[in-house]
């Protein structure tokens, strides 16, 4: 077939892409760009402004915090999923207990198809003023605490939410390391934890990127988990977007914020994509 031909069959994909993704986007920027009219019979009747945009920067209002809050409770959080999920994905890549290791995979996948709404909830079980932690403590005769609603519920919920993804990701780019390279590091006198901090940990790192990029993504967009487990004190990006459309019918704030968040969206995965190509140019000298 002629390159021309390939070239047409490209067509309908790249309409579609820019029916559903290009034209929703262009949209959502001109909105950002409108007056807030208050009980306006339509929602676009301002003229262009960048009022929107000099709301959300001014350091009187909340917006910044909000963003702020949701960057840092993110990589907090994907930081603690990685620690974790690479120690159970070195195990599921190295074990030799074929049963230990299904049992640990079939775990690990239950996990990840189980719905959100299911793991916040379990966790506001367990941290609820009668919850099994406050249970526990009031057992033990200290007092109850307030845990729903603070960052470390937060933290909790994201990291059960991601660390079965945290793990698939990671077991490919662990078993990706050729174990007769550790094996030679021991041949030659090097300690296990040698081994791992000097050939097993750089040659997983373009993995452990992939993985904090895609969790990093996941946690900072995240809705249900810090709007139950934050209780109304904790907002991210998500739960602002969604109040500004949905309850104070604010278009043109809410698609400012969705731009904004975009844009550093963006730079990110371009960072993570330079920062990608040079370990992989690395790894493979």
């Amino acid at each position: 077939m002629k390159r021309s031909s390939w070239q047409l069959l490209l067509i309908p994909g790249a309409a579609l892409v820019g029916a559903l993704l290009v034209v929703p986007l262009v949209m959502l920027a001109d909105m950002s760009l409108h007056r807030y009219v208050p009980f306006a019979p339509s929602i676009v009747v301002g003229g262009y402004t960048l009022d929107s945009y000099l709301i959300f920067f001014n350091p009187v209002e909340a917006y910044l915090r909000v963003l702020y809050d949701t960057l840092a409770i993110s990589l907090y959080s994907v930081v603690l999923t990685i620690l974790l999920g690479f120690s159970i994905a070195h195990f599921l890549a190295r074990t030799k207990h074929v049963r230990m290791r299904k049992l640990v995979m079939s775990i690990t996948i239950a996990s990840f198809f189980t719905g959100t709404l299911v793991r916040v909830y379990s966790w506001v079980i367990m941290l609820g003023q009668g919850g099994v932690v406050n249970t526990v403590l009031y057992a033990l005769g200290f007092e109850r605490l307030r845990l729903i609603g603070t960052d470390t519920a937060i933290i909790l919920g994201l990291i059960h939410s991601s660390l079965s993804l945290a793990i698939l990701v990671l077991v490919g780019s662990i078993r990706n390391v050729d174990p007769s390279v550790e094996q030679a590091a021991w041949t030659l006198g090097a300690d296990p934890i040698t081994t791992f901090i000097r050939i097993t940990l750089p040659l997983s790192m373009p993995g452990i990127l992939a993985a904090f990029v895609i969790l990093y993504a996941w946690d900072a967009t995240a809705f249900l988990v810090p709007m139950i487990l934050g209780a109304g004190t904790h907002l991210f990006i998500a739960n602002l977007i969604y109040d500004k459309f949905m309850s104070t019918t604010n278009f043109p704030m809410g698609s400012a914020i969705s731009v904004v968040f975009i844009l550093i969206s963006l730079l990110f995965f371009s960072l993570s994509s330079a920062l990608a190509k040079k370990l992989g140019r690395t790894t493979h000298d």
